[in-house]
């Protein structure tokens, strides 16, 4: 699960933009604005299904769920907004994408391609963050 961890944030890391990617500990949860610098990308991993598939072999299916955060709140998004006010208010949106793209094809070292179980899933929050949750799952026999 480890170099999962470290593979999975090595890859996001690399995605131009993202200023912070950091285990999911619950940073978000504060009841203060997190000391997190934004764009930030949280991580968290699970082995969820371990399945005996004989000869001593196992396969193992892992999700990734990443929350993405951003400072800026989509405030103006009607559509009697002004088109440029419009698209600034939704520029978190074509980051969350890019964030997806980097994974739609994804790869790790051992592992499957990555397949999206749940995309572009925004949090209804009241802190003036917006967090966007990107689900994958991989598998991979060992």
């Amino acid at each position: 699960m480890k170099e999962l961890f470290k593979t999975v944030t090595g890859h996001i890391a690399g995605v131009p933009g993202i200023k912070w990617v950091d285990m999911d500990k619950g940073q978000l949860r504060a009841s203060e604005r997190p000391p997190l610098a934004y764009p930030a990308a949280l991580v968290e991993i699970g082995i969820h299904n371990i399945e005996e598939i004989g000869g001593g072999l196992k396969n193992q299916t892992a999700t990734v769920t990443l929350r993405l955060a951003f400072d800026t709140a989509a405030k103006r998004t009607a559509g009697t907004t002004p088109e440029a006010a419009r698209e600034a208010s939704l520029a978190y949106l074509d980051k969350a994408n890019e964030v997806f793209e980097a994974f739609r094809t994804f790869e790790p070292e051992d592992w499957a391609a990555f397949s999206c179980r749940e995309f572009v899933q925004e949090e209804s929050r009241s802190d003036g963050l917006v967090v966007i949750r990107l689900r994958w799952e991989t598998n991979r026999i060992e």
